[in-house]
């Protein structure tokens, strides 16, 4: 894997009523992460839909790294005609807990 994009998201409840003044509130819902990972393909590595892994991220050279536990949802094989390597691309739902500090 060569490329990887991570979207942390948390769904966000909506509390407001009567006695918010005017203001919206609300409170935090659901957190998950959705990834795109792409490189190049390799057989060997065994990656199938609907597969659970655990990937481990590092964040630059100052040393964090966090572990997210994701189900594959697809997955795509593609090479072009001019160019004999293959790469795959996949997207991942995190399935479980995982705490990622910036």
């Amino acid at each position: 894997m060569d490329k990887a994009d991570l979207d942390f998201v948390s769904e966000v409840i909506p509390t407001t009523n009567f006695t918010s003044s005017g203001y919206q509130s609300n409170e935090a819902g659901i957190f998950s992460c959705k990834a795109n990972v792409e490189g190049p393909y390799n057989s060997s590595a065994g990656l199938t839909q609907g597969q659970s892994i655990s990937m481990v991220f590092a964040l630059g050279g100052g040393g964090s790294s966090f572990t997210i536990t994701f189900r594959v949802a697809n997955m795509r094989i593609s090479t072009a005609a001019s160019n004999a390597v293959a790469r795959f691309s996949a997207s991942l739902e995190s399935n479980g807990t995982f705490t990622v500090t910036f």
